[in-house]
């Protein structure tokens, strides 16, 4: 990844990113680099970055034929769970879930959903 201005990519690049997850994950380069710009938005707008992030998640299995609801099913209540240990705060919609948190917890959630997904469901893509 190529870094500008004191080590911090520009937001547009974040913005068109096709990242996968085990980059947004927390961990490694991609990981710091979408701090690097929370930091920088929070910068601009005068304020320091507190590491609370909202994302809006909608994972669509591929490949497992036409009905996803089993899938869907678990990683809500993957989702639930660690709403339940008050790490993150979730609220259902009709295309997809929001979620907000601190970063590592929101992340170690999606991280948790798709690790699920994959190695008990065996959902190939999502």
């Amino acid at each position: 990844l190529a870094q500008a201005q004191g080590g911090c990519i520009g937001p547009s690049t974040v913005a068109h990113s096709s990242l996968p997850l085990a980059a947004i994950s927390g961990k490694g380069d991609a990981g710091s680099m979408y701090r690097c710009v929370a930091r920088r938005f929070a910068e601009a707008a005068g304020k320091k970055w507190n590491g609370q992030v909202m994302i809006d998640i909608c994972m669509v299995p591929m490949g497992k034929g036409v009905s996803v609801r089993k899938e869907v099913t678990e990683v809500e209540r993957v989702l639930r769970r660690h709403e339940a240990a008050g790490r993150i705060v979730c609220r259902l919609h009709g295309y997809g879930t929001n979620v907000s948190g601190s970063w590592d917890d929101v992340m170690g959630a999606v991280r948790e959903a798709h690790e699920v997904l994959h190695e008990e469901m065996g959902v190939v893509r999502i």
